[in-house]
């Protein structure tokens, strides 16, 4: 049943002391919800680099920068829905230095 709102999942950080050099066996964020928006904020002095199965480099964010994506530009068709799955993993890893890093999301 389609619905005309947007909900937030709740925000989550990890502070930069916490980063480790290598991904870390277990996630360090699991999606609550099937997001269509994801945005990953490092607010540290140094780049960090993201991973969505633990083991390949998905994505690199430069220090102080912001790593976004919207799935459902992705989408084709366009009228069909293109979601982070829930329960989908984010590993990151870097080295500490700065404050931290955030990771929000929004979905239907």
């Amino acid at each position: 049943m389609p619905q005309n709102t947007v909900k937030a999942i709740p925000l989550t950080t990890i502070l930069s002391a916490a980063l480790p050099a290598a991904y870390p066996a277990a996630p360090q964020v699991t999606l609550p919800n099937a997001v269509f928006f994801l945005r990953i904020v490092n607010h540290t002095s140094h780049p960090i680099t993201i991973s969505f199965d633990g083991v390949t480099d998905h994505e690199y964010v430069l220090k102080e920068q912001v790593f976004e994506i919207n799935t459902q530009t992705n989408s084709l068709p366009n009228n069909k829905v293109s979601l982070f799955a829930a329960r989908d993993t984010i590993f990151i890893k870097g080295t500490g230095g700065g404050t931290n890093v955030t990771i929000s999301g929004y979905y239907c």
